[in-house]
């Protein structure tokens, strides 16, 4: 499983999460959901990796942003 590798390890490499958290994420998954997976805090995710992802293209919302249930899913490539 990919996710526990890079969950064993305290380094990965930021394209290593990255493709992690896009192969997690065929399917819409909360926040809690997508740290717990790579065994990292949730506000660390947020900010070090979902909102740059967003931000190119890679993640899309399932709500507007600030949304209590906000869900986070990988865009499909057209």
């Amino acid at each position: 499983n990919v996710a526990s590798n890079v969950a064993s390890k305290k380094r990965v490499s930021k394209t290593q999460m990255q493709q992690t958290i896009l192969k997690n994420c065929q399917v819409f998954r909360s926040l809690d959901e997508i740290a717990q997976l790579i065994d990292r805090n949730p506000q660390y995710v947020k900010n070090h990796y979902i909102t740059a992802m967003i931000n190119a293209g890679l993640l899309e919302r399932k709500y507007p942003m600030n949304h209590p249930n906000q869900q986070y899913k990988a865009k499909k490539n057209e």
